[in-house]
Protein backbone atom coordinates (compact mmCIF):
# COMPACT_ATOMS: atom_id res chain seq x y z
CA UNK A 1 0.00 0.00 0.00
CA UNK A 2 2.65 2.07 0.72
CA UNK A 3 4.23 2.27 -2.67
CA UNK A 4 0.85 2.50 -4.26
CA UNK A 5 0.89 5.67 -1.80
CA UNK A 6 3.89 6.90 -3.09
CA UNK A 7 3.35 6.13 -6.61
CA UNK A 8 -0.26 8.40 -6.81
CA UNK A 9 1.48 10.98 -5.10
CA UNK A 10 4.22 11.63 -7.93
CA UNK A 11 2.28 11.19 -10.21
CA UNK A 12 0.25 14.19 -8.53
CA UNK A 13 3.33 15.93 -8.53
CA UNK A 14 4.11 15.71 -12.02
CA UNK A 15 0.42 16.52 -12.88
CA UNK A 16 1.28 19.68 -11.13
CA UNK A 17 4.58 20.59 -12.49
CA UNK A 18 3.42 20.12 -16.06
CA UNK A 19 0.81 22.06 -15.52
CA UNK A 20 2.52 25.22 -14.07
CA UNK A 21 1.89 28.60 -15.30
CA UNK A 22 3.97 29.83 -17.95
CA UNK A 23 5.15 33.48 -18.63
CA UNK A 24 2.95 34.87 -20.99
CA UNK A 25 4.08 38.34 -21.13
CA UNK A 26 7.00 37.88 -23.89
CA UNK A 27 9.53 40.76 -23.59
CA UNK A 28 8.44 42.79 -26.79
CA UNK A 29 11.52 42.63 -29.53
CA UNK A 30 12.10 46.56 -30.24
CA UNK A 31 11.59 48.05 -33.20
CA UNK A 32 14.70 48.80 -35.21
CA UNK A 33 15.62 51.99 -36.40
CA UNK A 34 15.64 53.00 -39.54
CA UNK A 35 19.27 55.00 -40.49
CA UNK A 36 18.70 58.50 -41.80
CA UNK A 37 20.72 58.27 -44.78
CA UNK A 38 19.46 61.65 -46.53
CA UNK A 39 20.79 64.03 -43.40
CA UNK A 40 24.29 63.30 -44.19
CA UNK A 41 24.25 64.38 -47.98
CA UNK A 42 21.90 67.03 -47.87
CA UNK A 43 22.93 70.34 -49.34
CA UNK A 44 23.26 72.05 -52.03
CA UNK A 45 26.63 70.83 -54.68
CA UNK A 46 28.54 73.09 -56.69
CA UNK A 47 29.96 71.41 -60.02
CA UNK A 48 33.74 71.36 -60.17
CA UNK A 49 35.46 68.83 -62.26
CA UNK A 50 34.36 67.66 -65.89
CA UNK A 51 36.42 65.42 -67.61
CA UNK A 52 35.59 64.08 -71.19
CA UNK A 53 36.12 60.02 -71.57
CA UNK A 54 37.25 60.01 -74.95
CA UNK A 55 39.97 62.64 -74.08
CA UNK A 56 40.08 64.17 -77.70
CA UNK A 57 37.40 67.27 -76.94
CA UNK A 58 37.83 69.24 -74.12
CA UNK A 59 34.92 70.29 -72.06
CA UNK A 60 34.35 72.94 -69.74
CA UNK A 61 31.18 72.74 -67.35
CA UNK A 62 29.56 75.24 -64.55
CA UNK A 63 26.51 73.93 -62.48
CA UNK A 64 24.75 73.06 -59.32
CA UNK A 65 22.76 70.09 -57.72
CA UNK A 66 20.70 70.64 -54.42
CA UNK A 67 19.11 67.58 -52.38
CA UNK A 68 16.57 67.99 -50.17
CA UNK A 69 15.73 65.52 -47.35
CA UNK A 70 12.36 64.01 -47.38
CA UNK A 71 12.89 61.20 -45.06
CA UNK A 72 15.21 58.74 -43.94
CA UNK A 73 16.00 57.51 -47.67
CA UNK A 74 14.29 59.48 -49.74
CA UNK A 75 15.37 63.53 -50.92
CA UNK A 76 14.27 66.00 -53.86
CA UNK A 77 17.25 66.78 -56.31
CA UNK A 78 17.44 69.83 -58.59
CA UNK A 79 20.59 69.15 -60.82
CA UNK A 80 21.36 72.38 -63.25
CA UNK A 81 24.43 72.12 -65.35
CA UNK A 82 25.67 73.36 -68.55
CA UNK A 83 28.70 72.02 -70.58
CA UNK A 84 30.63 74.15 -73.41
CA UNK A 85 32.75 71.74 -75.83
CA UNK A 86 35.52 74.17 -76.55
CA UNK A 87 36.70 72.80 -79.85
CA UNK A 88 33.43 73.09 -81.48
CA UNK A 89 31.83 75.76 -79.04
CA UNK A 90 28.52 73.65 -78.77
CA UNK A 91 26.85 74.43 -75.34
CA UNK A 92 24.31 71.71 -73.96
CA UNK A 93 22.29 73.22 -70.75
CA UNK A 94 20.53 70.29 -68.80
CA UNK A 95 17.95 70.67 -65.98
CA UNK A 96 16.27 68.05 -64.39
CA UNK A 97 13.04 67.97 -63.09
CA UNK A 98 12.89 70.49 -60.12
CA UNK A 99 12.30 68.54 -56.86
CA UNK A 100 12.68 65.13 -58.45
CA UNK A 101 12.49 62.41 -56.13
CA UNK A 102 15.53 59.95 -55.26
CA UNK A 103 16.22 57.23 -53.15
CA UNK A 104 19.36 57.07 -51.42
CA UNK A 105 20.99 54.17 -50.35
CA UNK A 106 24.57 53.18 -48.86
CA UNK A 107 27.22 51.47 -50.72
CA UNK A 108 30.04 50.54 -47.93
CA UNK A 109 30.94 53.96 -46.67
CA UNK A 110 29.70 55.58 -49.45
CA UNK A 111 25.84 56.73 -50.69
CA UNK A 112 24.59 56.11 -53.85
CA UNK A 113 21.58 57.93 -55.48
CA UNK A 114 19.38 56.41 -57.63
CA UNK A 115 15.94 56.90 -59.31
CA UNK A 116 13.09 55.61 -57.60
CA UNK A 117 13.03 52.70 -59.93
CA UNK A 118 15.98 51.59 -58.68
CA UNK A 119 18.61 53.17 -61.49
CA UNK A 120 21.89 54.42 -60.08
CA UNK A 121 23.18 57.25 -61.13
CA UNK A 122 25.03 59.36 -58.61
CA UNK A 123 28.05 58.13 -55.80
CA UNK A 124 28.67 59.98 -52.96
CA UNK A 125 32.23 59.75 -51.33
CA UNK A 126 32.52 62.51 -48.43
CA UNK A 127 31.59 65.86 -49.56
CA UNK A 128 31.68 64.68 -53.24
CA UNK A 129 29.23 63.48 -55.84
CA UNK A 130 30.26 61.78 -59.06
CA UNK A 131 27.90 61.28 -62.00
CA UNK A 132 28.05 60.53 -65.57
CA UNK A 133 26.69 62.67 -68.44
CA UNK A 134 26.09 62.48 -71.75
CA UNK A 135 26.34 65.71 -74.67
CA UNK A 136 26.18 66.37 -77.83
CA UNK A 137 24.49 65.19 -80.89
CA UNK A 138 25.07 63.74 -83.69
CA UNK A 139 28.44 62.70 -81.75
CA UNK A 140 28.08 61.58 -78.61
CA UNK A 141 30.57 62.68 -75.21
CA UNK A 142 30.37 61.24 -72.65
CA UNK A 143 31.66 63.16 -69.46
CA UNK A 144 32.84 62.42 -65.95
CA UNK A 145 31.57 65.28 -63.87
CA UNK A 146 32.14 66.13 -59.87
CA UNK A 147 30.19 68.06 -57.76
CA UNK A 148 31.76 69.32 -54.44
CA UNK A 149 29.45 70.30 -51.31
CA UNK A 150 29.48 73.84 -50.73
Amino acid sequence: MKHTYYYITSLVALAGLSCSKSNSDPTPTPTPVEENLTAPVAGIYKLTKVSNRSGSAAVTGVGSLTIIAVDNTTAKITQTRSFTNTATKFESTIVSVQDEANKIAKDGTNYIIKTTTGLQWATISGTKISTTEKIGSPSEITLDTEYTKQ
